[in-house]
Protein backbone atom coordinates (compact mmCIF):
# COMPACT_ATOMS: atom_id res chain seq x y z
CA UNK A 1 0.00 0.00 0.00
CA UNK A 2 2.98 2.63 -0.69
CA UNK A 3 2.11 5.02 -2.59
CA UNK A 4 6.07 5.97 -3.14
CA UNK A 5 9.28 7.43 -1.37
CA UNK A 6 7.02 10.49 0.16
CA UNK A 7 4.89 8.18 1.18
CA UNK A 8 4.30 8.19 5.45
CA UNK A 9 3.69 5.39 7.20
CA UNK A 10 0.36 5.90 9.25
CA UNK A 11 0.69 3.25 11.84
CA UNK A 12 1.91 3.87 15.39
CA UNK A 13 4.58 1.35 16.24
CA UNK A 14 4.94 0.05 19.84
CA UNK A 15 7.57 2.27 21.71
CA UNK A 16 9.66 -0.92 22.60
CA UNK A 17 9.85 -1.14 18.41
CA UNK A 18 11.18 3.06 18.10
CA UNK A 19 15.03 3.25 17.22
CA UNK A 20 16.96 4.86 20.13
CA UNK A 21 16.65 8.75 19.90
CA UNK A 22 20.62 9.93 19.29
CA UNK A 23 20.97 13.34 21.04
CA UNK A 24 21.52 16.28 18.97
CA UNK A 25 25.23 17.64 18.53
CA UNK A 26 25.15 20.78 20.18
CA UNK A 27 26.34 23.87 18.02
CA UNK A 28 29.47 25.53 19.84
CA UNK A 29 28.40 29.35 20.16
CA UNK A 30 31.51 31.55 19.10
CA UNK A 31 33.39 33.52 22.09
CA UNK A 32 31.86 37.06 22.58
CA UNK A 33 33.65 39.90 23.40
CA UNK A 34 32.58 41.07 27.20
CA UNK A 35 34.99 43.75 27.68
CA UNK A 36 31.87 46.62 26.58
CA UNK A 37 29.60 44.68 29.24
CA UNK A 38 32.47 44.87 31.42
CA UNK A 39 32.78 48.39 31.12
CA UNK A 40 29.62 49.91 31.20
CA UNK A 41 28.98 47.67 34.28
CA UNK A 42 31.56 48.73 35.96
CA UNK A 43 31.26 52.79 34.90
CA UNK A 44 27.36 52.08 36.26
CA UNK A 45 28.57 50.75 39.64
CA UNK A 46 31.40 53.91 39.51
CA UNK A 47 27.96 56.18 39.25
CA UNK A 48 26.13 54.37 41.55
CA UNK A 49 28.54 54.48 44.37
CA UNK A 50 29.87 58.08 43.61
CA UNK A 51 25.90 59.34 43.73
CA UNK A 52 25.67 57.54 47.10
CA UNK A 53 28.83 58.67 48.81
CA UNK A 54 27.17 62.12 47.13
CA UNK A 55 24.22 62.05 48.91
CA UNK A 56 26.06 61.14 51.92
CA UNK A 57 28.11 63.75 52.01
CA UNK A 58 25.39 66.32 51.93
CA UNK A 59 23.27 64.47 54.38
CA UNK A 60 25.66 64.92 56.18
CA UNK A 61 26.22 68.70 55.79
CA UNK A 62 22.66 69.21 55.68
CA UNK A 63 22.45 68.04 59.42
CA UNK A 64 19.98 65.72 57.94
CA UNK A 65 22.26 62.85 59.78
CA UNK A 66 23.45 64.13 63.12
CA UNK A 67 21.36 66.80 64.85
CA UNK A 68 22.82 69.32 66.77
CA UNK A 69 25.30 68.40 69.81
CA UNK A 70 25.13 69.43 73.45
CA UNK A 71 28.46 71.47 73.99
CA UNK A 72 29.96 69.92 77.67
CA UNK A 73 29.79 74.28 78.73
CA UNK A 74 27.22 76.78 78.32
CA UNK A 75 27.93 79.26 75.47
CA UNK A 76 28.39 82.60 76.29
CA UNK A 77 25.41 85.33 74.53
CA UNK A 78 26.95 87.57 71.79
CA UNK A 79 28.45 90.54 72.97
CA UNK A 80 26.27 93.58 72.61
CA UNK A 81 28.29 95.83 69.72
CA UNK A 82 26.62 99.55 68.63
CA UNK A 83 26.20 99.69 65.31
CA UNK A 84 27.72 101.69 63.15
CA UNK A 85 26.22 104.80 63.07
CA UNK A 86 26.43 105.82 59.01
CA UNK A 87 25.49 109.43 59.35
CA UNK A 88 27.81 110.35 61.85
CA UNK A 89 30.55 108.97 60.07
CA UNK A 90 29.72 111.20 56.73
CA UNK A 91 29.35 114.31 58.73
CA UNK A 92 32.65 113.06 60.35
CA UNK A 93 34.46 112.56 57.13
CA UNK A 94 33.21 116.09 55.35
CA UNK A 95 34.46 117.68 58.56
CA UNK A 96 38.05 116.12 58.02
CA UNK A 97 37.74 117.15 54.72
CA UNK A 98 36.94 120.37 55.53
CA UNK A 99 40.01 120.90 57.84
CA UNK A 100 42.27 119.51 55.47
CA UNK A 101 41.02 122.16 52.76
CA UNK A 102 42.08 125.27 54.99
CA UNK A 103 45.09 123.65 55.65
CA UNK A 104 46.13 123.32 52.32
CA UNK A 105 44.55 126.73 51.39
CA UNK A 106 47.07 128.15 54.54
CA UNK A 107 50.38 126.22 52.90
CA UNK A 108 49.33 127.79 49.50
CA UNK A 109 48.92 131.30 50.98
CA UNK A 110 45.43 131.57 50.16
CA UNK A 111 43.20 133.34 52.69
CA UNK A 112 41.04 130.84 54.76
CA UNK A 113 37.94 132.29 53.67
CA UNK A 114 38.54 132.04 50.27
CA UNK A 115 36.56 129.91 48.06
CA UNK A 116 37.68 128.39 44.61
CA UNK A 117 34.82 129.84 42.58
CA UNK A 118 33.21 132.56 42.79
CA UNK A 119 29.66 132.56 44.82
CA UNK A 120 26.40 133.37 42.66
Amino acid sequence: MGYGPLHRNRTRRAPEELPPRMPRPRRRRPRRNRAAELIVGSLLVALFVLLGLGGLLWAAEARLVFGPTPTPTPTSAPTATPTADFRATQIAADFLTQVAYEIAQLRAGLAATATPTPAP
